[in-house]
C-alpha cells in the first residue's frame, strides 16, 4: 500500500521534522509499504500522480539498489532534481503561474512515465517529496531535526549501498521560499 502524508510536527516537538517523519512512518503497517513524504509547500502537477507512482513501484521497487524516489521539481537549492534542459529549468524556476507547470508535468508524465535515473554521485536528494519504502527506513531512521533532514536521509541511504532515484516522468511545483533561497523566516515561526 501506497500512504501519501503531509508531515507537520505538533507544538511539543515544534520544527522536528525528522522526528514527525519517523513517527509518520511507523504508522505504515507493513514493511512492504511506501510513504510520499510531502511538504506543505509543493502540489502535483498531473491527475494521474498517484497511479504513476504505484507504477513505478512495481516496475521497480524490488531492484536492490533503490532506496528511496524523488520527483523533478522547479525549485530547490541545488539543480540536481530541476528539468534538465536551460530554458524549462528558468521559466519554471521564476514563474508561479500553476498552469505553466501543469502543463510541463503532463509533457513530463508523457514523455518519461515509468523512466527512472540514479541521482548524481556528487548530489543529495531534497526531500520536497520523497517516496520511502518502511523497510528502508526502517534500518535508517530520519535523523532528528528541521534542516538538512533529508540530505542526511540520502546519506544513510548510501551508507548501505543503496541509492536514490529521479522519477523523470513526475514534476511537482515548489513555492521554497518564491526563489529567495536565503529566506529562512517560515522556519524560524
Amino acid at each position: 500500500m501506497i500512504y501519501v502524508l503531509m508531515p507537520y510536527a505538533p507544538i511539543n516537538h515544534h520544527k522536528n521534522l525528522g522526528f514527525i517523519y519517523n513517527e509518520y512512518m511507523n504508522l505504515l503497517p507493513n514493511d512492504d509499504d511506501y510513504a510520499v513524504l510531502c511538504d506543505h509547500d509543493m502540489m502535483f502537477t498531473t491527475y494521474n500522480w498517484y497511479r504513476q507512482i504505484e507504477e513505478i513501484i512495481k516496475n521497480y521497487g524490488n531492484d536492490s539498489q533503490i532506496g528511496m524516489f524523488v520527483p523533478r521539481t522547479n525549485r530547490l537549492w541545488y539543480d540536481y532534481q530541476k528539468p534538465t534542459d536551460l530554458k524549462s529549468k528558468m521559466i519554471l524556476q521564476l514563474s508561479n503561474d500553476i498552469s505553466i507547470h501543469r502543463e510541463f508535468g503532463v509533457k513530463m508524465e508523457h514523455e518519461n512515465y515509468l523512466k527512472i535515473t540514479r541521482y548524481p554521485r556528487e548530489g543529495r536528494a531534497a526531500g520536497v517529496m520523497m517516496v520511502v519504502k518502511k523497510a528502508i527506513w526502517k534500518n535508517l531512521k530520519f535523523n532528528d531535526g528541521m534542516l538538512g533532514v533529508d540530505f542526511s536521509f540520502h546519506d544513510k541511504i548510501r551508507s548501505i549501498n543503496k541509492e536514490v532515484y529521479i522519477m523523470e516522468g513526475i514534476y511537482i511545483y515548489h513555492w521554497y521560499r518564491n526563489n529567495n533561497k536565503n529566506n529562512y523566516s517560515h522556519l524560524l515561526i
